[in-house]
């Protein structure tokens, strides 16, 4: 993009964040566990409360040491993909949002 003679360059930088992942077929049998996964903020399309997964962790740990007052959000990705993170919608937000950094070049 220019600008009066000048380039301004938006970088975004990756953001750190904890995914719900889960193994096993049915609901009864599925074991839920941790990943960290680095996500691009300019890739993210939509965000949205996870209720069903802060309601099954409110009333069993999905996660060992996972307090139950924790919230989660979904994030839909430019690619199509749908993941579960923990944290609430503004917490996740934030950190994306704080990773915008722009640079002039002129």
């Amino acid at each position: 993009m220019e600008d009066s003679g000048r380039f301004i360059v938006s970088i975004f930088m990756l953001v750190k964040l904890r995914k719900v992942c889960s193994t096993g077929g049915t609901s009864v049998e599925r074991c839920y566990f941790l990943k960290e996964v680095w996500i691009n903020p300019s890739q993210v399309v939509t965000m949205e409360e996870n209720f069903n997964y802060r309601e099954k962790n409110r009333y069993h740990s999905l996660v060992k040491d996972l307090d139950s007052g924790h919230s989660f959000t979904s994030i839909v990705l430019s690619a199509g993909e749908q993941i579960v993170v923990v944290g609430s919608v503004s917490d996740i937000s934030s950190k994306l949002l704080r990773t915008k950094k722009t640079l002039l070049r002129g």
